[in-house]
């Protein structure tokens, strides 16, 4: 019987595997403005997963649309604003 051993990783936790891949994923779609809203009520949603798997994903999203790469792209303000269907 072989037994596999945990790996260790140098990244702190929940930076790696599937919260990562999925903050990329947010984080690229919070960038276009018609998928901004979706990208920020999607990370709440799973901030609140029961699984836990997801903690931190809301606060980890605004971190990587404020950071100094992301110029340009929407604040975190703009991503808590609510919708507005009808701009004035």
């Amino acid at each position: 019987m072989t037994t596999c051993k945990p790996t260790e990783s140098s990244a702190p936790p929940g930076t790696h595997g599937e919260f990562a891949l999925t903050l990329e994923h947010l984080t690229t779609l919070a960038k276009d403005p018609g998928w901004k809203h979706y990208a920020w009520g999607r990370a709440k949603e799973l901030d609140a997963d029961r699984s836990g798997l997801f903690k931190g994903m809301a606060e980890a999203l605004k971190a990587a649309m404020t950071g100094p790469a992301n110029t340009g792209a929407p604040d975190a303000q703009t991503l808590t604003k609510p919708h507005s269907a009808n701009p004035k």
